[in-house]
């Protein structure tokens, strides 16, 4: 009788021994993900208007699919702070990690305001302004509030996925309290039909007119009204590199992460940053105040309003303002190797003042991260049962040798 006895006991301790290995299932799909880092704690973050979770201890990880479909915008937002709003630029593989950096600015107290109000007969429709983002059409329209002694923007621009971009001149700036409306009707565009073979194509849209457009090292068109349109064919080798370039702006390269199918449009957002100029006139006399740039990149490039202003030495940097100039908008810190820093700028110094800004630049990872794509739900009776098991074959050992 003893023999059944062992081989049930050992029958036990083997499936123990097993069960954490049969316990382990996979997602499905190869999964990266996006750290979104922010110092105020609780700000809220979406992506493409879908809520996907709230700061905590400086940080949100957000897994995605490498092979789902792309998010293209996030928006940051805690009470007492602008709102901060961004395109997404790079898309991360399987088991990368993307940082997006965000400089939520406390809202002004005071200052008069008025609003350039969009409407749009598309929605989820991205709206520009002299290049620069604002944000997304929902429910019909979207609100851009801007101080009224700031400069006034003067061109805008309306993109949307099958539809021809809209561009136009701004027609003035508002007044205090005053709304400036803009009536925006995207007009369907026809898809071209390919010509021979199995084809697929890439739209391709940026903010700068002529911009020059590359897929690897083969030249692909220029920006026409906003977009270009890219026939590619699905049996090729894909393509892995989207450049774009143009004068007076900083030439753009990102992987591309998606081949479109037979038939298919895959549609690639780029949005082209201003160069500073060559020379920054020294400030001469008047009234001044400063502010003192903060960063642990240590040579970083500093700009504000896309204009350099030095690099950070010993930590900081000290950028001289004169208090009656135009208030600059927004301020930058690149380095080589981090991931680009931007923030707004909402308080402006008095004469004598110095306002401190704070620039916290993340390591680019140079190898792409392991990011666990499984789930291992392991049995939590797999440790007592091993242990049951050898309790039992001891035991039964024990009374072997007694009889």
């Amino acid at each position: 009788m003893r023999t059944p006895l062992y081989l049930l006991c050992i029958g036990l301790l083997l499936a123990c021994l097993a069960s954490p290995a049969l316990a382990e299932t996979p997602i499905g799909g190869s999964v990266g993900a996006f750290n979104v880092r922010c110092s105020v704690e609780g700000a809220t973050v979406w992506f493409d208007g879908k809520e996907m979770g709230k700061i905590t201890n400086g940080l949100l990880m957000v897994p995605v699919y490498a092979t789902g479909t792309p998010y293209q915008t996030y928006r940051v937002e805690a009470d007492g702070y602008e709102p901060f709003l961004g395109m997404i630029q790079s898309y991360p593989s399987g088991g990368q990690i993307v940082e997006l950096e965000v400089n939520l600015v406390k809202s002004p107290i005071g200052g008069q305001t008025g609003t350039y109000q969009f409407t749009c007969n598309v929605e989820g429709a991205y709206v520009f302004m002299d290049g620069a983002f604002q944000g997304v059409i929902e429910n019909g329209a979207l609100s851009v509030p801007v101080y009224t002694t700031g400069t006034p923007f003067k061109r805008y621009s309306v993109q949307a996925s099958g539809y021809l971009s809209a561009n136009g001149a701004i027609p003035r700036a508002p007044g205090p309290n005053e709304i400036v409306p803009i009536q925006v009707n995207l007009v369907p565009r026809e898809t071209p039909t390919p010509i021979g073979g199995d084809r697929g194509a890439y739209l391709i849209y940026c903010q700068v007119e002529g911009a020059m457009v590359s897929l690897d090292a083969d030249s692909a068109g220029t920006i026409q009204n906003g977009e270009l349109f890219v026939p590619v064919y699905v049996t090729g080798t894909p393509y892995r590199t989207l450049k774009v370039t143009a004068s007076g702006y900083k030439p753009y390269s990102a992987p591309i992460n998606r081949y479109p199918g037979k038939g298919e449009i895959v549609h690639l957002y780029v949005f082209l940053e201003p160069l500073p100029p060559a020379t920054t006139a020294p400030l001469i006399g008047g009234d001044m105040g400063a502010y003192l740039v903060h960063s642990n990149a240590e040579g970083a490039s500093v700009y504000f309003d896309g204009e350099l202003k030095g690099q950070i030495t010993n930590g900081v940097l000290n950028v001289p303002v004169y208090v009656t100039g135009t208030p600059y908008r927004t301020w930058s810190v690149v380095k080589d190797g981090y991931a680009t820093f931007n923030g707004t700028i909402s308080t402006y110094p008095a004469k004598g003042e110095t306002i401190d800004l704070q620039a916290t630049l993340t390591l680019l990872p140079t190898t792409a991260p392991t990011t666990a794509a499984t789930t291992t739900a392991k049995s939590p009776l797999s440790v007592a049962g091993v242990a049951g098991a050898l309790a039992g074959l001891a035991l039964l050992g024990f009374a072997a040798r007694r009889r």
